[in-house]
């Protein structure tokens, strides 16, 4: 995708990025694709956890 991670905090519950993203692109093409990569490799490292909680509702 071309984007660049400037600069970013991690916290106990939360992450934020400064991230700049070529123009072809939208914000929200990299917020999908960033939350799909981080979901996969999180289910792949804990995946005792991947049953738990895709069952829940909201």
């Amino acid at each position: 995708m071309g984007a660049k991670i400037s600069n970013w905090s991690l916290s106990r519950d939360c992450g934020h990025m400064f991230v700049k993203i070529p123009p072809q692109f939208s914000v929200a093409d990299f917020v999908r694709q960033a939350k799909g990569r981080s979901s996969r490799k999180i289910q792949q490292e804990f995946e005792n956890m991947r049953k738990r909680y895709s069952e829940q509702r909201f």
